[in-house]
């Protein structure tokens, strides 16, 4: 997703609005200013996901990176465990969820 908003030339862009740009740009560096930006956090464990369910264009998901998103989050790690353990088993069954 990165590659395909950033490196395209600016003339052939889809315009986006800022915060869009920002997290795009930021999904697999989410500490903006010292801080977890909450939307490029959240991306970048969506991308761990779907690069886990064979299900992204670029297969670039970083399992280390999404858990460190996650608790830049302050999340608990009981909280972080159960939210991939949720998303695992809905990959594991996206099939009968179709």
């Amino acid at each position: 997703m990165q590659a395909l908003s950033c490196s395209a030339p600016a003339p052939f862009r889809l315009p986006s609005p800022p915060d869009v740009s920002l997290v795009l740009e930021h999904h697999h560096h989410f500490v903006i200013n010292g801080r977890a930006h909450p939307l490029a956090a959240v991306v970048c464990s969506a991308d761990d996901l779907a690069s886990q369910a064979r299900a992204s264009a670029g297969g670039e998901g970083n399992s280390t990176l999404a858990g460190q998103a996650l608790r830049g989050l302050y999340l608990t790690d009981s909280a972080v465990v159960g939210f991939f353990e949720e998303a695992t088993l809905a990959i594991e069954n996206r099939d009968q969820i179709r």
